[in-house]
């Protein structure tokens, strides 16, 4: 089997200690984790700092072909003691853990510097929204999906 690297369990546990470190001391919901994820990898889309990623037509599915890959990576920080899982009214919150920001700090290469932007970012202008507010932020980017699968003359009309 070969390994996944781009979007796999390691890369995404890295965005996600990214965005909690920037998030700290407030915890983020698994669903709101996977939507923040993908605020980051598409930032521009919602007015932020160039995206990570390139727009690409299909990115509709990654949302949930990600949350599998999500659960991995939350595992693997928790295990090693990057990230804290908290009981909450709103189901379990991940946050960063006390050594988070000494591991990012670590990190000196150009992408580094472009997640912790970028995480900056959605910890001032997302982090802290419900997960419906979330979803509306996002709702921009999703009803743009709608047109990839249309072709010419197949529009739906209302009424």
């Amino acid at each position: 089997m070969t390994p996944t690297v781009l979007n796999g369990p390691f890369e995404l546990a890295n965005r996600i200690l990214y965005i909690l470190d920037a998030a700290w001391p407030q915890g983020v919901t698994f669903n709101s984790l996977a939507l923040l994820d993908y605020a980051l990898v598409h930032s521009e889309e919602l007015g932020g700092p160039p995206s990570l990623h390139p727009a690409t037509p299909g990115k509709q599915g990654e949302l949930a072909v990600r949350r599998p890959t999500l659960q991995t990576a939350i595992a693997l920080l928790i295990r090693h003691g990057l990230i804290d899982a908290t009981a909450t009214d709103a189901g379990i919150a991940y946050s960063a853990s006390e050594s988070a920001g000494a591991f990012v700090e670590l990190i000196q290469s150009d992408q580094g510097v472009r997640l912790r932007e970028r995480s900056e970012w959605i910890a001032g202008n997302l982090v802290g929204l419900t997960r419906d507010q979330l979803r509306e932020v996002l709702r921009g980017i999703t009803s743009e999906w709608q047109h990839e699968f249309e072709t010419p003359g197949t529009e739906e009309t209302s009424g």
